[in-house]
């Protein structure tokens, strides 16, 4: 452990963790991943990115708004794959996946694909692949609530291209796509990673798995996440965000407002409110 940034009044007990701030950059191109895979927010949770998926008008198939892996190597045959995504050398890229079915397929009627952030990056660039139907544009959203919309090229089938963004201070990224296409990759830059803010993201993630509902008002409870370890198994992040996020409703603010009725922890708030207030 390292000694606290500032002299303290009392001596502390422990040497505490000096929570050091250093930039850290990532390329996501999705390699690694097997064909047909569904991205969950775990995979990418130490960056503190999440990525959401959605069909336009209700099309397509999103388990828990998942996008999909396609391999462009791999491409299949029409009517389960799709070989405009054919690219000799590109391998992985992200789509909307179509229909529920085993073979990896774009939709035809395209959609949004979200990339969402815990904590505000420098992001350069995003690559698109198949855009041969009709172009649309990439919104991104900054850390004081200025958006900026991003217009891309229509293209041949399979062809890729980069849309350059070069800005600081975002939070959100919204890729629209109006009909097929992918994502290949993009390319961002964290200029102060703290491990511990990466741990709380972590923490927040968790507890999305067990308290549905939550996911769209991030920004509205992120900052009410108590510090954890740095070593903490799953299973134990799961409890600690569970506990963390019922006391955060009864002592910092009432979330339930955020949350479906039907939710898990809607009555349970409301049980702990309670007996919150007769204890006073």
């Amino acid at each position: 452990r390292k000694p606290t940034r500032k002299p303290t009044r009392k001596p502390t007990r422990k040497p505490t963790s000096s929570d050091t701030c250093t930039k850290r950059c990532a390329v996501i191109n999705f390699e690694g991943f097997a064909k047909g895979t569904y991205i969950r927010d775990e995979y990418f949770a130490r960056y503190g990115l999440k990525i959401r998926a959605f069909g336009r008008d209700g099309s397509g198939y999103t388990p828990d708004n998942a996008a999909r892996i396609f391999d462009t190597s791999d491409p299949g045959k029409e009517p389960d794959g799709d070989p405009d995504l054919y690219h000799k050398t590109e391998g992985n890229v992200l789509i909307i996946q179509e229909s529920n079915k085993a073979t990896p397929d774009d939709n035809s009627k395209g959609g949004v694909i979200d990339l969402w952030f815990s904590q505000k990056v420098d992001f350069y660039d995003v690559g698109l692949m198949d855009i041969d139907n009709e172009a649309d544009k990439i919104e991104v959203f900054f850390e004081n609530g200025a958006k900026q919309d991003y217009n891309y090229a229509l293209t041949a089938d399979g062809a890729l291209q980069t849309v350059k963004i070069r800005k600081s201070t975002v939070r959100k990224v919204r890729i629209h796509l109006k009909a097929s296409g992918a994502v290949t990759k993009f390319n961002f830059c964290i200029r102060c990673f703290s491990r511990r803010l990466a741990m709380k993201n972590q923490n927040l993630q968790s507890g999305f798995e067990i308290l549905p509902g939550l996911q769209e008002n991030e920004d509205k409870i992120f900052k009410h996440l108590p510090p954890v370890g740095e070593d903490y198994s799953r299973s134990a992040m799961l409890r600690n965000a569970a506990s963390s996020f019922y006391d955060m409703f009864v002592a910092k603010e009432d979330l339930s407002a955020y949350m479906p009725e039907d939710a898990p922890a809607f009555k349970a708030n409301k049980l702990r409110k309670q007996a919150h207030k007769s204890k006073k």
